[in-house]
């Protein structure tokens, strides 16, 4: 069977925004632990802001780091379908066919 190959898109970097989301995940940690070494023996908190005190921090965090490394669009070359993967990852699994690529310098490649 012949290997298909589809070149990477643009490559894309948002340091700025990434420190900026960097800086609010710092200040939603802060804020979840002082809160909670507050309110703890006052009362017990709201179920709803409990997840939010830990999950929107680890979003951002997430989102910050990610926006800071970079990624590059891609189209993959089992099915045709757009996608995206960080500038540092080797491989790639296509969330649409589920099928893997491997990348080989500017190019994504299958895999059989």
């Amino acid at each position: 069977m012949e290997r298909k190959t589809t070149k990477l898109g643009i490559a894309k970097r948002g340091i700025i925004s990434g420190i900026i989301l960097l800086t609010v995940s710092g200040l939603g940690f802060w804020a979840m632990v002082s809160y909670f070494t507050f309110t703890v023996n006052n009362y017990v908190p709201i179920p709803i802001l409990v997840y939010a005190a830990f999950a929107l921090p680890i979003i951002f965090f997430a989102w910050g780091i990610y926006n800071f490394i970079g990624w590059y669009f891609v189209t993959c070359p089992y099915c045709d379908k757009n996608d995206f993967i960080r500038r540092s990852a080797h491989n790639i699994k296509c969330m649409h066919c589920k099928k893997i690529s491997v990348r080989k310098g500017d190019y994504l490649e299958t895999v059989e």
